[in-house]
């Protein structure tokens, strides 16, 4: 199964290439995003930098099943805080988290 996601994956990543190139230079205008830009409250980022380290990971991982565990890994550094407030009956809007993903990709 490796082999075959290997193969396919390059073929993929060969046939999307100018897709790549044109997000790339997308990306590179948002440089200067920041969370309050995003309307991401400041309590979130301190969850951040574990997230973004976790984030970097993903290119590691060549199976598709890794690949999702290690994005659940990341959503849930991203809402450790969401978490703990519902502990403390407190109600909290759920739009933040596409943002917060948003912001590391």
């Amino acid at each position: 199964m490796n082999v075959v996601h290997k193969h396919l994956f390059a073929t993929i990543t060969n046939c999307m290439k100018s897709n790549d190139s044109y997000l790339n230079k997308k990306n590179s205008y948002l440089v200067d995003t920041r969370l309050e830009h995003l309307h991401v409250r400041a309590e979130y980022e301190e969850n951040l930098p574990g997230s973004q380290k976790e984030l970097s990971k993903l290119n590691d991982f060549s199976t598709p099943l890794k690949r999702l565990q290690c994005l659940k890994r990341v959503v849930t550094l991203c809402t450790r805080l969401v978490e703990a407030a519902k502990s403390d009956n407190c109600k909290r809007d759920g739009g933040y988290l596409l943002d917060l993903v948003e912001y590391h990709f």
